[in-house]
């Protein structure tokens, strides 16, 4: 998989050493992935090709906020800018058959997780669709 220079450039210049390898990763429509592997043999996941400038910085501060109610596993966030989200790589693998049972319950479990209003402080995105988030006293 061939990737612009410019982000290229930016990967190597956060991580201080060259990319070994990049592996596109299926599964995205609105940014193009893919497995990128340094030559220390660290792998981290990354997407890239956005349709606006904010999208990553919003998307990683979605994930940071999920990460931080720690009520399901989110991928840390390592680099974002406005033509990259660099994340935790995070093996595929096998449900187990209590798979969904557990998934609810870790979904129930962040759905419990309160603030001081609904919304967020920031407006963001589901996929291509903006999405208003203003603080109110109701959902």
């Amino acid at each position: 998989m061939h990737l612009e220079p410019v982000i290229r450039d930016e990967l190597e210049r956060w991580r201080g050493e060259p990319l070994a390898r990049v592996s596109a990763v299926g599964g995205g429509c609105i940014a193009e992935t893919a497995r990128v592997t340094f030559a220390s043999g660290n792998v981290f996941f990354l997407k890239f090709g956005a349709f606006d400038p904010t999208l990553f910085r919003k998307e990683a501060n979605g994930l940071n906020a999920l990460r931080t109610a720690g009520a399901l596993r989110v991928p840390q966030v390592f680099l974002a800018t406005e033509r990259l989200l660099l994340l935790e790589w995070i093996p595929p693998g096998r449900k187990p058959p209590d798979f969904f049972e557990r998934f609810g319950r870790a979904l129930a479990g962040l759905h419990r997780v309160r603030g001081a209003s609904f919304g967020f402080f920031e407006d963001n995105f589901i996929g291509a669709t903006p999405q208003p988030n203003p603080p109110t006293a109701t959902w």
